[in-house]
């Protein structure tokens, strides 16, 4: 016997016909929780390059022009070849910048994931043999936890549970599924 979380009550609504019943309101989520969350590349990296130039601002500050540290750390003395700020220390101060941001996107992406394979998707003990009825409910509770980029395992659930349903052919599922996880190997590899 599988182990499938409920749908939402049925109520009778005034035609006969069974409604599900309303639901509240999505909880909303403030934009820090939001990049916590589920980061965006693009965000985090306007954040980054934000953060890098309040960095070369504060090392201006810091240090004075043709200073030791001023020298070193941001090329700002009369001798650099470039007009500060276009520099080539603070050019890499940006980079680095970037770089940190990207790392955040990939380390917040990663967890995710892994609370994926926590959250049991499906039932994971031997006895357990899932038919049609099960699917269904499956199905709509991975529907809302992927998106194009991210969570790879209820996409992966997902795509099974319909190539299923559309032909009923085991065999067609694990293709299909085999052919997923070449794509999402390609597009890891891509990033």
């Amino acid at each position: 016997m599988s182990q499938v979380q409920p749908v939402a009550p049925l109520h009778p609504a005034p035609g006969g016909a069974a409604q599900p019943a309303a639901q509240a309101p999505p909880h909303q989520k403030s934009a820090l929780d939001q990049l916590w969350e589920l980061p965006e590349r693009r965000s985090v990296m306007m954040i980054s390059i934000i953060a890098a130039v309040a960095f070369i601002i504060l090392l201006t500050l810091i240090f004075p022009k043709d200073s030791h540290g001023a020298e070193i750390l941001t090329d700002h003395s009369k001798y650099s070849h470039f007009p500060y700020p276009f520099t080539i220390q603070n050019l890499e101060h940006i980079l680095f910048f970037i770089g940190l941001g990207e790392l955040f996107v990939r380390w917040r992406i990663a967890t995710r994931e892994h609370e994926f394979g926590e959250m049991r998707l499906l039932p994971e003990d031997q006895e357990t043999v899932l038919t049609q009825a099960d699917l269904g409910p499956i199905r709509r509770r991975v529907a809302h936890m992927f998106g194009r980029e991210h969570g790879f395992l209820p996409y992966l659930i997902d795509v099974s549970i319909l190539q299923f349903q559309s032909g009923r052919s085991v065999e067609q599922v694990v293709g299909v599924m085999n052919s997923s996880l070449e794509l999402i190997e390609h597009r890891v590899d891509l990033r």
